[in-house]
């Protein structure tokens, strides 16, 4: 069997293919290991039987006619039924939770994931309300989007500058110079990252740090340029630097919240 990295809950042992820190079933720490892939087939069966043998069942329920069953299928309307885990009279509609102990205390949940099949352990892994993010990584059409963004934007700042920033309304073109470094320096970033992990651009203020950082360096190179007024030539040089000043503002942001994540 294939090796690579995998994530493996120090507690429960679960293991998945996406790097987690926190598990998503027991939520202990996870390591970030060597070991077998993991080649599960998530996909929730047409009909999930009941185990008579144990406490701990799963099955489908249907919220249009409040009905559990064991097809996926809804017999009565034939809408899809949503997973849902019941024990102890206590029953969890895994979509509409991020995690088991949101509606099993610590106990329960251990007697639960004690049960509960391999291939189980993934259908509730694959299907909570925040499953989205654990596979949620490369996306590529919004990624060429933020590039095409970029250039557009730049251009267009870039055109306003130049027919502005030697007649009467050159501050004008320096508050437009700044801008579109911001945009041209952000929309990059953001595009960067939709191609390395789409996850940290959509559940994480990631957008905002980019934005921050730029419109700070940004912000001291149109207050140079509003005092000493430099030539086109300067004011692109310029610019480009403090672009290069927000981008390692951003990169010392980024490795302090790593190092402080630790």
């Amino acid at each position: 069997m294939k090796t690579k990295k995998i994530s493996r809950c120090q507690y429960c042992h679960f293991e998945t293919n996406e790097k987690n820190k926190i598990c998503p079933l027991c939520s202990h720490i996870m390591d970030y290991v060597i070991g077998d892939e993991i080649n599960i087939n998530p996909t929730l069966p047409e009909k999930i039987f009941l185990n008579e043998s144990r406490n701990v069942q799963l099955g489908y329920y249907c919220f249009k006619c409040r009905k559990t069953s064991i097809n996926k299928a809804c017999m009565e309307c034939n809408n899809v039924g949503s997973l849902y885990l019941l024990y102890d009279n206590k029953m969890a509609i895994i979509n509409r939770i991020e995690n088991l102990k949101e509606e099993f205390t610590n106990e329960e949940v251990d007697i639960i994931l004690k049960q509960l099949t391999i291939n189980e352990k993934h259908y509730l892994y694959h299907n909570f309300e925040g499953a989205y993010r654990f596979f949620y990584h490369k996306d590529k059409n919004k990624a060429v989007a933020c590039f095409a963004f970029a250039a557009f934007f730049y251009y267009f700042c870039l055109d306003i500058m130049v027919n502005n920033i030697d007649g009467d309304y050159a501050f004008i073109a320096y508050i437009v110079n700044a801008l579109g470094n911001v945009l041209l320096g952000s929309l990059i970033i953001l595009g960067i990252w939709y191609f390395i992990d789409a996850s940290n651009i959509e559940f994480k203020k990631k957008p905002a740090k980019v934005f921050i950082s730029l419109a700070i360096a940004q912000s001291l190179q149109f207050i140079y340029a509003f005092i000493k007024l430099p030539s086109i030539k300067m004011e692109l040089i310029t610019g480009f630097i403090a672009l290069a000043i927000g981008i390692v503002i951003y990169l010392i942001l980024e490795i302090w919240e790593k190092k402080h994540e630790k």
